[in-house]
This record gives C-alpha cells, sequence and structure tokens, in this order.
C-alpha cells in the first residue's frame, strides 16, 4: 500500500501493511548499507502516540493527516531505537555520506514529448497535432535541453524576436502559446513537480496578439504569377538570362489552381480537390474541406459559384491537359494535376492523418521568385505608400484577394457569403482577414454620397 514516508538524511521508514491487515512502521535501508550488513526493522507502535513536534525532534517528518483511518503514528520508543540505529550506522566518525542517488535529467525535450503523447495532445485534431508539433520543434531547437527551471521571461522572449524575424510575428506569437500550453499542461502532473518554472515566466509576456494578416495584389502581381506558371520563358527573356541557364519549365496546372481561387474565393486546399463533375454547365459546385461543423454541429453545404468565362475556360483546359497526360481518362478524379508527378497536388499521410498540399506550396514560391524578378512586390521586403512592409504574396492570398475584388465591385453582404461559404455574422468577423477596406471603397461610397446629394438637392 502506498502510505507517506517519514526521512533521517537519506534513509527512510515506510508505513507498510502486514498479512493480518495490521499496519505499522518498516525501515528498510538502501542499497549501502545493504552492503554493510544491515537488514530491515520494523517499527511497532508500543508506546504512547507520538505528537508531530515530538516526530520532527526526531527528524521524521510526520504523515501529512496523523489521524488517518487505520495508520498510527510511530511510538516514542520505536523512534528512539530508530534515531540511536540509525546514526551509528549512517554518520559514523570519519566516514563519509553515501553519494546522493542522481535524479533523471528533467529537460524541455522531455515536457513537450510527454505532452504530445498526453491524453490532451490526443483530443485535438490531426490537423492541429501537426501544427502544434511544428512550432514545439522551433521552440525544441532553442530550449530542447534546457532544464525547465532554467527558463526566464527574457530567454523566451529573445526567442519570440528571433521568430519574428525569422518567420514573421504570427509564427512567434504561436510559438510562444504552444509553449505555455505544454508547460502549463506539465505544471498539472505530478512527476513534475519542482522541475518547472513559475506560470508567470512563461504566461506573463506582455504579447500582443499579431493583427489580422490581409495581403491583396498590386498592379502586375497578379499577371506576373501566371506568366511564371504559363510562360517562364518570357520571364527569362526580360531579364535577359541566357538559354543555359532557363531551368524552369512551363507548369500550367499552378496557373489553374490560382485561376480557381481567383474566381471561386476558395482556399487552396479546396481548389486543388476540385473534381471534373465540380464544374457543372455554367457553374461550379464543391464543399469546403475546411467547415463549420463544430460550430454547426453538421456540415457545410456545398457552395454553388457562377463559371464565370474566364474560370470555366481554364478549367476545361485543365481538363483536356490532363486527359492529354494520362491519354485518357483517369483514376485521379481532380482537375488539377501535378504535370510533373502524373497525380494530384494534396495527399494524406499515412503516419499523420493530415492532408497536405506541399508540392504546390513549394511551386508556389519557386515561380514566385521567378515573378519577382519583374515584379518585386511578390516577393516581400518593400515598403507600401504608408511605409509599412509588403509580406510576401503566398497562394492563399488568392483567396483574399478574390473576396476584395467582390466587395470592390460592390457585392452585397448576402452575395459575399454566397461565394465565401459563411454565415452574416461570421462574415462580418471575417472582413478584416479577407477584405480590402481602404481608400477603393471609400471612393466608391463618396460617388453614391454624391449622386445621392445631386438627387435630394443637398448643397451644404
Amino acid at each position: 500500500m502506498k502510505a507517506p514516508k517519514s526521512r533521517i538524511d537519506n534513509l527512510t521508514a515506510r508505513l507498510v501493511g502486514r498479512g493480518d491487515k495490521k499496519v505499522l512502521w518498516r525501515w528498510n535501508p538502501g542499497p549501502w548499507l545493504r552492503k554493510r550488513g544491515f537488514k530491515g526493522i520494523d517499527l511497532w507502535a508500543d508506546g504512547p502516540i507520538m505528537t508531530a513536534d515530538e516526530l520532527s525532534a526526531y527528524g521524521f517528518t510526520p504523515p501529512v493527516n496523523l489521524r488517518l483511518k487505520g495508520l498510527q503514528p510511530m511510538s516514542k520508543s520505536a523512534a528512539e531505537e530508530t534515531a540511536r540505529r540509525l546514526n551509528a550506522f549512517t554518520t559514523p566518525a570519519g566516514a563519509a555520506k553515501p553519494p546522493a542517488r542522481p535524479r533523471p535529467p528533467k529537460s524541455i525535450n522531455k515536457v513537450f514529448d510527454e505532452y504530445l503523447e498526453s491524453s490532451d495532445a490526443k483530443r485535438i485534431s490531426p490537423k492541429h497535432l501537426q501544427t502544434t508539433t511544428s512550432h514545439l520543434k522551433f521552440l525544441r531547437a532553442t530550449f530542447g535541453p534546457f532544464e525547465p527551471r532554467a527558463l526566464t521571461t527574457e530567454l523566451i522572449l529573445a526567442h519570440v524576436e528571433d521568430a519574428e524575424t525569422a518567420r514573421g510575428e504570427h509564427a512567434a506569437y504561436k510559438d510562444a502559446q504552444h509553449l505555455r500550453t505544454a508547460l502549463n499542461w506539465a505544471q498539472k502532473q505530478e512527476r513534475w513537480r519542482g522541475h518547472l518554472p513559475e506560470r508567470e515566466v512563461y504566461s506573463e509576456l506582455g504579447l500582443q496578439k499579431p493583427g489580422a494578416r490581409l495581403r491583396v495584389d498590386f498592379p502586375g502581381e497578379i499577371d506576373a504569377m501566371m506568366l511564371a506558371f504559363d510562360d517562364p520563358h518570357k520571364i527569362y527573356d526580360q531579364i535577359g538570362v541566357p538559354q543555359a541557364d532557363r531551368v524552369l519549365l512551363p507548369r500550367p496546372s499552378g496557373g489553374d489552381a490560382m485561376i480557381a481561387q481567383l474566381w471561386t474565393a476558395a482556399r487552396v486546399q479546396d481548389a486543388l480537390r476540385l473534381i471534373e463533375h465540380a464544374l457543372y454547365g455554367e457553374k461550379v459546385v464543391y464543399r469546403p474541406k475546411k467547415t463549420q461543423k463544430k460550430k454547426l454541429g453538421r456540415e457545410q453545404a456545398p457552395l454553388t459559384i457562377p463559371a464565370l468565362p474566364i474560370l470555366k475556360a481554364r478549367l476545361e483546359d485543365a481538363i483536356r491537359r490532363k486527359r492529354a497526360i494520362f491519354n485518357g481518362p483517369s483514376n485521379h478524379l481532380e482537375i488539377i494535376i501535378n504535370e510533373v508527378e502524373r497525380a494530384p497536388y494534396w495527399s494524406v499521410s499515412e503516419k499523420t492523418g493530415v492532408a497536405s498540399h506541399k508540392p504546390y506550396n513549394d511551386l508556389w514560391r519557386e515561380r514566385r521568385a521567378l515573378a519577382a524578378s519583374i515584379v518585386p512586390s511578390l516577393g516581400g521586403g518593400e515598403l507600401d505608400r504608408t511605409g509599412l512592409p509588403i509580406p510576401a504574396l503566398n497562394a492563399q492570398d488568392c483567396r483574399d484577394i478574390a473576396v476584395s475584388r467582390l466587395a470592390a465591385a460592390g457585392c452585397t453582404l448576402w452575395e459575399l457569403c454566397a461565394w465565401h461559404g459563411s454565415d452574416p455574422q461570421h462574415m462580418l468577423k471575417l472582413a478584416k482577414h479577407y477584405i480590402e477596406i481602404g481608400g477603393g471603397l471609400a471612393a466608391d461610397g463618396g460617388e453614391k454620397l454624391m449622386k445621392m446629394c445631386r438627387n435630394k438637392g443637398i448643397s451644404a
């Protein structure tokens, strides 16, 4: 049975149960004393019950609750005998104390490993678990071998500052969040007591949550990206690259995905998963992969988007190119096919069960680097008219561009919801993520205001 312990130096007396269900104190020597012929001693409660103060005076830490049913504190006579014997054998004249047993190392890596194996981590979705593991990878690189108690607020803020420079403010903020989550989990585990920093060290960093990221296109960017996908040699001609150094070949499937996003306001993963049956006459019908099932308690209904001429012509051309790749029908239903791998751009990991479209992201970055040679703003780092740095254009930003175009065209909230797939209340919350609210919309509002003033004869 588990029971409280009482200590004298490095020796322990333990409450144990006997076969006759009586409870007694027993002292068992450790390896150091067993080698010297010491054997265990039963410590019967044979005299008056000792008080907590008396137990402490003999070097024993009393049980947490002396009145716990079925437990007898050590008697005074037994404690005196035990103390005499222990003093005689553990501190003889000139004898050195036995070395303390080394405690197993505790590190930040160990915290992360145990957290990822915990039931808390297994309750989150595979996609979020993959994101958590990714952020912990960067934290391991900085803090992995550290003892948790060695963490300080200054060290964490230094990591956040470096991460902002290398990976952006959103990634840096998420690093701090995931560190806090893992350490808060460890605080609840008995085995980690005494090995962790105070909560204030990692939870009161004073970090402000970054604002919503919104990146729309600047003049020439979309045309340059399409050229990089469809005909990179025209860019090579403009920047004077010799024929021998032209390593990139046309990859029109990348342009297909870009057009699909721009003209359906779909996420990257949804554009890459469009199947041939999604193009239905003058419409595109698809079900967004990222739904609001948790909020609504059901799957989101399919979205029906008009197949406008630019979109329809591009998707039909993609289907023709797909059939040319496979010399006829194929087992892949997706419209957009990776010409190099002869397969869709997305796949599901057998290990994690998480869908990934990494090949498309890699292709996007490769073509963006080429397009940035003629439109530098694509690569990021330049300043806009207000003096703020322009981030690099990512594939997911095409969704922002599409929704911002709809808003600039004068679409109502309900029309935006029909394209975006959100309810009106949620759409208003997401406006800062997807719609550029600035000079263009303000100018349109001004024209409407002047029209109303002229109609009503308002002159001042």
